[in-house]
């Protein structure tokens, strides 16, 4: 099958071309937000990290602040936000670390730190971070609360929008639990880390495992029951490149005139 572009339609794909060269980089970013503990319950204080790099505040040198509120089982539209947007003295400010690398201390618990109500469950914490007049402003960002004295595991590393390695890169696989008495990480099935400790690791050989979708689970249990969470890694492999047809430039080629 052959495809052919007519000139008029030569400036579109053009600016099709720039604009998909723009947003790649920003679509494959590293994720720009974690915490420490990975898994933070409800009753719990909590480390927010936040690093600017791919983002609007890249770079940016002056305060930011957070605009905060928490999502609620139940309810899509955030709730307990803290202050007002812009205003300074009322919304919490973030501490730098260094370069592009920012932590908000919620303390002394969650659910203290938004005055949220007992009766509510706290499924998300969700940011905005901003700079201090305003913008330049982060996209919406989350991250999962747990609640206290539940069993729950989650697998931290990768983030489930990156599902990608390159062959011949190693990958660091991590995983978290709550409330557990073992841990095990399994991949494509095979048991590869078993554990007594709250969080695992494992490194991700792709050269080990080869091309091709892996399937990764975690799976934390307690005296009485046990909960899993999976992820998927793409090992991708190199594309293949074929030799251009005879007669054929690299670029455009102008068939006749019209084509």
């Amino acid at each position: 099958m052959k495809l052919s572009i007519t000139k008029q339609n030569k400036a579109s794909l053009f600016t099709m071309l720039i604009f998909l060269a723009t947003i790649l980089p920003f679509s494959l970013g590293a994720q720009s937000i974690t915490s420490d503990p990975a898994l933070p319950t409800d009753a719990s204080s909590v480390k927010v990290y936040f690093d600017a790099t791919g983002t609007a505040l890249e770079d940016y040198e002056g305060d930011v602040y957070a605009h905060t509120g928490v999502l609620v089982e139940g309810n899509t539209q955030w709730q307990y936000v803290i202050g007002t947007w812009g205003v300074n003295t009322t919304q919490p400010q973030l501490d730098r670390l260094g370069p592009n690398s920012y932590v908000l201390d919620i303390t002394p618990s969650i659910r203290e730190f938004y005055a949220a109500s007992p009766t509510h469950v706290i499924q998300k914490m969700a940011f905005v971070f901003r700079a201090a007049a305003g913008s330049p402003q982060s996209a919406d960002l989350f991250l999962d609360v747990y609640q206290a004295g539940t069993l729950s595991v989650s697998i931290v590393n990768p983030a489930k929008d990156q599902p990608i390695v390159e062959f011949g890169q190693n990958l660091d696989v991590v995983a978290a639990a709550i409330g557990s008495s073992s841990l095990e990480l399994f991949i494509n099935n095979q048991q590869v880390v078993t554990s007594t400790d709250s969080l695992v690791e494992y490194t991700f050989d792709s050269n080990t495992y080869g091309y091709g979708t892996h399937w990764i689970k975690a799976v934390a249990q307690d005296d009485t029951d046990s909960v899993s969470d999976s992820t998927y890694v793409f090992v991708r492999s190199q594309p293949e490149v074929a030799e251009l047809p005879a007669g054929v430039l690299p670029g455009i080629n102008y068939v006749n005139d019209s084509t």
